[in-house]
């Protein structure tokens, strides 16, 4: 076990699984969620978008619970063989292929700019279906707006923010050598709003476990100097790249 503890701030959906791999891998972990994923209020537009998919989309998935509630809204959602599917993670991917039977391509970078590469390499773009949430990959739409290239962002699921933890958020206070992990932009904004001020400020002094370069850029705007951009959200391979050899 080494001294550093990992603030461990996915979704409720994920906190479990992130926190085994990280004990396994020997960190200390302190679970504080800043994200709760919902089923949305109504899947009546969800699902007339889902059913106009063309075989000729490229179809991205954002993220595991972009499969999950997709298929949970479209249960016979045959994605066709012609659609170029990109998943962004491996844990994605994984989730998909429980889903359907269909090639999937996975950047390297996993995150929206991974996605990026990957479109740039297709010989042909016709439009693009995001499956995701409600505010999130913008570097995808701005993309496809610089592109001329049409985009339907198709909204699956929903996130919201947890109640606060009073009790995590004074041991949290009182961690050093804390590593903060934030996989997305509203991560970090959620979680300035379920810290105190003081805590908010004290932890920036912390490394920040960055899964892209956008999430990078804001925590810096944010006044993190000890930044990692490790370009992906799989803790697995986070954990692998944390961990000394």
């Amino acid at each position: 076990m080494n001294d550093v503890s990992i603030l461990n701030t996915r979704a409720l959906v994920q906190q479990q699984e992130t926190s085994e791999i990280f004990k396994a891998h020997g960190f200390n972990v302190i679970n504080f969620p800043c994200i709760e994923i919902t089923e949305l209020d109504s899947k009546t537009q969800a699902l007339q978008q889902l059913k106009q998919v063309k075989s000729t989309n490229v179809i991205i998935f954002s993220s595991q619970n972009a499969v999950r509630h997709a298929f949970l809204i479209y249960p016979d959602w045959k994605i066709s063989e012609q659609s170029t599917v990109i998943a962004i993670g491996t844990k994605t991917a994984e989730c998909l292929e429980q889903n359907s039977p269909v090639h999937i391509w996975v950047p390297e970078k996993q995150n929206s700019q991974g996605a990026i590469e990957l479109l740039k390499g297709l010989k042909k773009l016709n439009s693009i279906s995001l499956i995701t949430a409600a505010n999130g990959r913008e570097l995808i739409q701005n993309f496809a707006k610089e592109n001329n290239v049409p985009i339907q962002q198709i909204n699956v699921y929903q996130r919201k923010l947890p109640q606060p933890d009073y009790i995590t958020n004074q041991i949290i206070a009182k961690t050093e050598n804390l590593y903060i992990l934030a996989t997305s932009v509203s991560t970090l904004v959620n979680l300035q709003k379920l810290l105190s001020e003081e805590t908010w400020n004290k932890i920036k002094s912390n490394k920040l476990i960055c899964a892209s370069e956008r999430i990078t850029f804001y925590a810096k705007g944010e006044g993190f100097s000890n930044v990692l951009n490790v370009n992906t959200a799989n803790p697995e391979k986070i954990a692998n790249i944390l961990t000394p050899v």
